[in-house]
């Protein structure tokens, strides 16, 4: 299973540098990439089963979502996604 921030990379779009690990249970936002086709209703509950929570589309097949960094785990093992970055510091 692929481990978001280990294998895709925990950096902030723009190459401003790693960022530190988040303590467990604590929320961020991260940016999702689908690997092919929209965001169908079968794909959105796939991601909300995580636990995650989808914020908005940024672009194309580009969306924000809030999670920890299980549920961002667990999103980046969904077949259909095809990156996860980590977009920022924790949310609070």
């Amino acid at each position: 299973m692929r481990r978001a921030g280990e294998l895709l990379g925990v950096r902030r779009p723009g190459g401003d540098g790693d960022l530190p690990p988040l303590a467990p249970g604590d929320a961020t936002q991260w940016h999702v990439t689908l690997a092919d086709g929209p965001l169908l209703d079968e794909r959105r509950l796939a991601i909300e089963d995580t636990g995650a929570r989808l914020e908005e589309r940024v672009s194309g097949a580009s969306y924000l979502i809030t999670a920890t960094q299980d549920q961002a785990d667990s999103v980046v093992g969904l077949d259909f996604v095809a990156d996860l970055t980590r977009n920022g510091p924790e949310v609070t």
